[in-house]
C-alpha cells in the first residue's frame, strides 16, 4: 500500500492545529470523529481532509 502525504502548504491552519492536538495527546478519533479535550470538533470535514491527505487512519468499521 502506498500513501501520498499532502504538502504542509496544502493543509489549513486548522488542520495543522488539529494534528498538533492529536500529537500532544489532547485529540482522539472516536468512530471517525475527532474529539479535542473531550469535545467534538466543530469542523466536521477536517477528519475527512486529514484522511485524504494520508495523515489520519481510516475509522474502523464495526462488523
Amino acid at each position: 500500500m502506498t500513501t501520498t502525504l499532502a504538502p504542509a502548504a496544502a493543509l489549513s491552519a486548522r488542520d495543522r492545529a488539529v494534528l498538533a492536538a492529536i500529537a500532544a495527546g489532547r485529540g482522539t478519533v472516536v468512530a471517525g470523529r475527532i474529539l479535542v479535550d473531550g469535545l467534538p470538533l466543530a469542523d466536521q470535514f477536517v477528519a475527512a481532509r486529514l484522511r485524504a491527505a494520508g495523515l489520519l487512519d481510516a475509522p474502523d468499521r464495526a462488523a
